[in-house]
């Protein structure tokens, strides 16, 4: 393990409505990292960010998962959040965590009920915002 100096440790959790894309866009990230060696995806049902059986079986997140990269020598943690309004314990502490919100838009569904919510959330942690 490198040993990281705290300004060199980042903390992102993605936000955004059911099937935005959220674990697809980690699995990338990992990917591109080099942590995976191929990228996973619900459909192969070798995701790294849904481990639990009933997410595999449901093929979306229902509990928040931290994972990890290297990434231009920094340490970036990342916490892939469910994007369902029923799974919504698991987001609310997530942004306690993290310095910055990835709000993650799906490009073919655009803006969604859930997606507004999830945006009213960082803005009340006093957090960064972006847009993906």
């Amino acid at each position: 393990m490198i040993p990281y100096e705290t300004e060199d440790i980042r903390s992102i959790v993605l936000l955004g409505h059911g099937a935005s894309g959220k674990t697809s866009l980690v699995e990338s990230m990992l990917f591109k990292a080099g942590v995976t060696a191929r990228l996973g995806s619900f459909e192969n049902g070798i995701s790294m960010s849904d481990y639990d059986p009933d997410a595999k079986e449901k093929k979306h997140s229902i509990d928040s998962s931290i994972l990890h990269c290297n990434w231009k020598e920094c340490e970036i943690n990342i916490i892939d959040t469910p994007g369902y309004a029923d799974f919504i314990r698991d987001t609310v502490p997530a942004l306690v965590a993290s310095e910055t919100v990835l709000i993650v838009i799906s490009a073919m569904n655009g803006i969604q009920v859930n997606t507004g919510s999830t945006g009213i959330l960082p803005a009340k942690k006093d957090s960064e915002r972006s847009l993906w």
